[in-house]
């Protein structure tokens, strides 16, 4: 199974090469890193030839003509890969040394999956972990262990993408196949891919901490983290407790809120893509009428005053 890892580059001189180090340290080698630099002005492309020079069976570096920003540039270079498999990165992080035998071992068991992304530790500027937080990833392994059979797409279109890039490896014929990816704002590469993969529950936890992630003050996409004394996991575990007899009337009715929120921000936004709207559509409409119907069968009178109230202050409608 050839092997290859996505890489973006912005002004990383500071960390790259942490990151490109513990990339070609893997137990399991890769077989080409694909780089595309857009316009960094701090020596990250000359680190970059330097490794090029020292690697040059395995790294394949770019510099591009104009400035793509995060998205775009994580477009064009995963478009540029050739491997089976396309491991994203970051430029800042650090990888530890059997991340890609892990990954791989896993896409080898199902062959059905077509993304699979990790646990992972927090580290500051200087490299340290930090113990003092736990992340989105820790919420969603804890969730996942006394629910395993909650699905990952109403995870993303209520509570946010716990699927951070940084974490994630993907089949590059299906990535390739769900380009172009959506401009929108406060919308990213990494939840474009996971909404799809997870549309048909064909995308996989591990929750092995495989990389430490950096948090920085120059950070582009953070909030992933909460302090140890946070009711995150608790208000999580209440949030998403379906079916069941502690499923009261505020988690449903706000399930539902959410719902409302990500169809008229994002969904609605989607029909350029035509096909994968249908597909997202579908998904999201099948769960949405899940939760319309729990809260009639468990609150049918408070349901129709509150379907009432929202009609007349066009509160919780769908676009």
């Amino acid at each position: 199974m050839k092997i290859s890892v996505a890489l973006c580059t912005f002004n990383g001189a500071k960390y790259i090469k942490e990151q490109l180090n513990s990339i070609l340290d893997q137990t399991l080698p890769v077989d080409e890193i694909i780089i595309c630099d857009d316009l960094s002005t701090d020596g990250t492309f000359e680190i970059l030839s330097d490794y090029q020079k020292n690697n040059p069976e395995i790294l394949r570096i770019f510099q591009n003509e104009k400035t793509l920003k995060s998205v775009k540039n994580f477009e064009k270079t995963i478009s540029l890969c050739t491997g089976e498999v396309t491991f994203l990165s970051d430029q800042d992080d650090y990888w530890y040394p059997e991340k890609v035998e892990i990954f791989i071992n896993k896409f080898k068991e199902d062959t059905a999956m077509l993304a699979f992304c990790s646990n992972g530790f927090l580290m500051d500027e200087n490299s340290k972990i930090m113990n003092d937080y736990f992340t989105k990833w820790d919420v969603y392994e804890k969730y996942s262990e006394s629910k395993p059979n909650f699905e990952m797409f109403n995870f993303i279109t209520q509570k946010g993408n716990f699927s951070t890039g940084a974490t994630m490896a993907i089949k590059t014929e299906f990535a390739k196949s769900v380009f172009p990816i959506p401009q929108l704002q406060d919308f990213h590469h990494d939840e474009w891919l996971t909404l799809l993969a997870t549309v048909d529950g064909k995308m996989g936890f591990i929750p092995q901490k495989l990389i430490n992630y950096r948090v920085h003050s120059s950070q582009q996409v953070g909030g992933i983290a909460f302090h140890n004394d946070s009711n995150y996991f608790k208000e999580i575990l209440s949030y998403f407790n379906f079916n069941n007899d502690t499923d009261d009337f505020k988690s449903i009715k706000s399930r539902i809120k959410a719902q409302v929120q990500w169809h008229n921000k994002f969904l609605i936004n989607f029909k350029s893509n035509t096909t994968q709207f249908k597909f997202l559509r579908n998904k999201f409409l099948d769960e949405y009428n899940k939760n319309i119907i729990l809260m009639k069968q468990k609150f049918g009178i408070k349901y129709f005053l509150v379907s009432i109230i929202d009609k007349l202050t066009n509160k919780r409608q769908l676009k």
